[in-house]
């Protein structure tokens, strides 16, 4: 969560001043502490410097700024000060400004749901146009017809031709046309089988049934015309390395690959605990 809003701007309620977003606080609104003047306060003597307190982040909003405070307690706090002068704000009194640019890497889920989002059918993205072009009405923007340019609400049509597919050549002299951009290969031979010698499993799935998979994928292969030998070593992740990141959990096994194997592997095998929105993938 720091990475991800480090250096993005917000607004900060009441004031609506604008910050930059430094890092978060170690610990929740209702816990995280800074020291602060009393106000009229002076030490025991009654004289010299004013006496300094502990307070919470909470209870300065709530106590001091006769502010509301809902949900913030548990949350952290927005950090928009220095690392060694930090200022801590309620995260619900913050705002992020609007079309701010992101250029941090997207998440595994977020990556899945782009494509998802831009793997459109033809026909569903031209209703989305249509809509859009609706929903917009560029024939009454002042600008547009200030300059004299006009957005016609119909799709201009061009004239096309469809290619036919490619042959596909399989084994035993086979050849195959796909249709509709499809193939299937269930019974069919490859043109060049090839033997599969040094290969090995990474397992970072605790619910595999690995001599199945490899039962299942060396028969599939000899179905192909393919002679896969039995996996050189099966990697296994222990349970503490399940609890670390992603990357270190990967690096812990090319470690265990590089110490084991004799020399590089025709391919590796990573069997992974998800089929969809894997962090490790």
């Amino acid at each position: 969560a720091k990475r991800t809003l480090k250096n993005l701007r917000i607004k900060a309620s009441p004031s609506n001043m604008e910050y930059k977003i430094t890092g978060l606080s170690e610990l929740p609104c209702d816990r995280q502490t800074f020291s602060m003047k009393q106000r009229n306060g002076r030490d025991a003597n009654g004289d010299g410097e004013p006496e300094m307190i502990e307070m919470t982040i909470t209870d300065y909003f709530v106590n001091i700024r006769r502010m509301e405070l809902v949900y913030s307690g548990p949350l952290p706090c927005i950090n928009v000060g220095k690392p060694k002068r930090p200022t801590y704000i309620p995260i619900e009194l913050c705002t992020l400004v609007s079309l701010q640019r992101y250029t941090k890497a997207l998440s595994v889920q977020q990556r899945s749901s782009l494509v998802e989002k831009s793997r459109q059918k033809p026909q569903e993205r031209m209703a989305a146009l249509t809509e859009a072009m609706k929903t917009n009405n560029y024939d009454a923007e002042p600008a547009l017809r200030a300059s004299g340019v006009t957005i016609s609400s119909q799709f201009t049509q061009v004239e096309g031709r469809v290619l036919q597919p490619p042959r596909l050549k399989f084994g035993k002299g086979e050849d195959f046309t796909p249709r509709n951009g499809r193939w299937n290969i269930s019974n069919k031979v490859f043109v060049e089988p090839i033997k599969v010698e040094r290969w090995a499993i990474v397992n970072f799935s605790a619910r595999c049934d690995i001599r199945g998979l490899v039962r299942d994928l060396t028969r599939l292969g000899e179905q192909k015309g393919m002679m896969i030998e039995p996996p050189f070593d099966v990697f296994e992740e222990s349970p503490q390395s399940r609890r670390a990141p992603p990357p270190a959990r990967v690096e812990q096994m090319f470690q265990q690959i590089r110490a084991k194997l004799p020399g590089a592997p025709q391919f590796l095998l990573c069997l992974l605990p998800e089929r969809k929105n894997c962090n490790i993938y």
